[in-house]
This record gives C-alpha cells, structure tokens and sequence, in this order.
C-alpha cells in the first residue's frame, strides 16, 4: 500500500484506480475479502471525506463542513497566536494530519467483526500526523509530499495486516 498511496499523492495514480488497486492488494496479501471490501470503502472515505489542504489555518469559512472539526480540535490545543513558530506550526499540523487520519478508522470497525483486536489497531491511523511530520523532515519540499505518503501507506498497511486474522 505504500507504492500505491504514493503514486497516488503523486498524482501518477487515479483516486479510482488507488481504491481498487488498494483492495486487490489486500486480498492478495490477506486471503480476505472482508478486508479488502473494508480498505477499499475505508480509503474511499479517507480520501473522499477527510482530504483537504487548507489545515489548520484558522479560517473555517473555506473549510468544508467535513473537516472543520479537525480545525476546531487543533485550534483549542493549539491555538494561533503571533508568536507562533514554525515548530507550532509543525505541531499543529501534525496533530491536525492525525485527526485526519481518523477517517480511514471505519475500516477497522469493519474488520473488527472478524478480529476484535482491529478496533485497537485502528487507533494506529492517529499515526499518520507523525507519518507526515517524518516524511517532511527527511526530505526537500516536493518528495518529502511522495515520502510521506508512502510512510502513511506502509502504516496503513501494517495496520490493516495486524487487524486481519491469518
């Protein structure tokens, strides 16, 4: 999942052609067709419904009304001041590309029915915030977004494989 999400943030990869791809790699990887059915609804809604650039900018007008809660949420923790620096600024962000990452959690929801233990890995997608920060700390500007995309897939995936039952 990893190659894939990063050929997706790319934009080498259609969104349509990231779901399916996405769920045929986890049957082949899992043997279940309950997790591929869920990560595939769970990415069109992670990426549908939870993916909007403008974070943690304060100006919720612009926001749709889908991610404005991820903004409400970081700007109670961490509210904009104009002392702010670039470190809140990461901070901020890295809390806010957390919150995101909730959107993919329906996915465990669904695995739980076959493995009680996938609602607590799903937690894990909380982890995409860090995935992001690391990804953008380890390289220039315009692969740093591919990096962190491919980390947020291999998260993603390791957590779908420890949810799945073997």
């Amino acid at each position: 999942m990893a190659l894939l999400n990063a050929l997706r943030g790319s934009g080498r990869l259609h969104r349509w052609a990231f779901w399916l791809l996405a769920g045929l790699a986890t049957l082949l990887a899992t043997g279940s067709w309950l997790a591929a059915l869920a990560v595939t609804a769970g990415l069109v809604l992670w990426l549908a419904a939870g993916w909007h650039f403008d974070a943690a900018d304060g100006r919720f007008s612009l926001l749709p009304p889908r991610v404005r809660w991820i903004n409400a949420v970081c700007l109670r923790l961490l509210p904009h001041a104009d002392s702010d620096t670039p470190a809140r600024n990461k901070l901020r962000g890295t809390l806010w590309m957390g919150l995101r990452g909730l959107y993919f959690y329906p996915a465990f929801a669904v695995l739980a029915l076959s493995n009680p233990w996938a609602a607590a890995w799903g937690l894990g997608v909380l982890l995409q915030g860090p995935a992001y920060y690391l990804g953008g700390r380890l390289a220039p500007p315009r692969p740093a977004v591919r990096l962190a995309e491919a980390l947020t897939g291999l998260l993603f995936g390791a957590l779908v494989a420890l949810a799945t039952p073997n």
